[in-house]
């Protein structure tokens, strides 16, 4: 008997910055999709990432991210810095058909996340769903200096955050989900004038997943979990293998 599989989901642990951004990139815009994916990952090491449109020269303190060996890469998604190898990230690789639409992309963004906040609820996590920003003018802020429309949150703290991209025949959706402290300092590495108003709206505006729960779990017992969660909502899922190119 043949399994019909709903969706397609893997782990692929421990990537560099960059592969990890090119494999979303080129699941989104060169590979064709039957299924949709759902990939979660982490990284080798410390990086940052950046949103598509951001200008990293201007922003990020490059010859200091060299020194201290923490990788610079652009997300193929927008939005702003995201300091990575304390948190886990889940990617969404959702086949466009021609009827798709902007309300369609939308409604994907809420789906995601809401499965996303089901993960967290079935590891003792109290969710919300934010339906507005906190507050305006964050443009030289790092992406976890605050929450914002749609993000998910614990307390008034964001705890996961997400960013689209539509391509020409799937939709790419990236999450980054807080898992612990970080071990370095993100402002250090910005450019900014105002890097003690940044660290205070970080400590406000930033959940971590171990804080939040009494129980400890495994990077992969958590990956179980939101597996568990995607399952519920969408039903079987097939094992992803990476494309032979990588």
């Amino acid at each position: 008997m043949t399994t019909e599989y709903c969706f397609i989901f893997g782990f692929t642990p421990a990537l560099s910055s960059f592969f990890n951004m090119e494999i979303d990139r080129f699941l989104g815009e060169e590979e064709p999709l039957h299924l949709p994916i759902v990939r979660f990952y982490s990284w080798k090491g410390a990086a940052i990432s950046h949103g598509l449109n951001q200008n990293p020269a201007k922003r990020l303190k490059i010859e200091k991210c060299l020194t201290d060996g923490i990788e610079i890469v652009a997300r193929p998604t927008g939005g702003r810095e995201i300091l990575h190898g304390w948190d886990l990230c889940c990617s969404v690789v959702w086949p466009i058909d021609q009827k798709s639409s902007t309300v369609d992309f939308r409604d994907l963004f809420s789906r995601v996340n809401g499965i996303l906040g089901k993960g967290l609820c079935r590891m003792g996590v109290t969710v919300e769903y934010h339906s507005v920003t906190r507050k305006s003018g964050f443009k030289d802020g790092p992406c976890f200096s605050q929450i914002d429309r749609g993000e998910i949150g614990i307390s008034g703290k964001k705890i996961v955050a997400s960013a689209q991209r539509i391509y020409e025949k799937a939709v790419l959706q990236q999450s980054s989900i807080s898992i612990k402290k970080p071990g370095r300092d993100i402002v250090d590495y910005l450019n900014t004038g105002r890097a003690a108003e940044l660290r205070s709206e970080i400590v406000n505006s930033n959940a971590y997943l171990e804080e939040a729960i009494r129980e400890t779990f495994s990077i992969a017992e958590i990956v179980e979990v939101f597996r568990g969660a995607f399952e519920s909502e969408m039903g079987k899922s097939g094992k992803f293998n990476l494309p032979e190119i990588f």
